[in-house]
């Protein structure tokens, strides 16, 4: 009986410190997307990054990475940064030439549904269309 009102009191003395922590990663990937709107992207790589390595379980600030990165020019980090995020990995794929990835990338996305799809549908139009797949766009 004694054990579980340690655990219990113990529980409730870790809680507001690791709180904190967890809220204020989330803070650092509203600031990365922030600096990605205002088109700072250097913040919003250097925020993104440590946002990241803070929460791994991060979208918004790995989507700002990634964004960041493809926006900049960085492909091929971009292509890294969005392993989980098949719409800016696909277009940082396009961006590269690596033609089939992209479409592969498009269509995962389009398959997730989400957000994403209509855009994803989009860019694989386009894609399809620039190879001269016209009836398949």
């Amino acid at each position: 009986m004694k054990y579980p009102t340690l655990r219990r009191y113990l529980y409730l003395l870790l809680v507001p410190v690791l709180l904190p922590s967890a809220a204020c990663a989330q803070q650092d990937g509203r600031a990365a997307e922030v600096a990605l709107r205002e088109g700072r992207y250097d913040d919003a790589i250097r925020i993104g990054r440590s946002a990241s390595r803070a929460d791994p379980t991060d979208v918004a600030a790995r989507r700002a990475l990634a964004q960041a990165l493809y926006e900049t020019g960085a492909y091929d980090e971009a292509v890294e940064a969005a392993a989980e995020l098949p719409l800016i990995r696909g277009l940082a794929l396009r961006a590269r030439g690596r033609y089939a990835e992209a479409e592969a990338a498009f269509q995962e996305a389009i398959q997730a549904g989400g957000p994403d799809r209509l855009t994803a549908e989009f860019h694989l139009a386009e894609l399809l269309y620039l190879r001269g797949e016209v009836d398949e766009a």
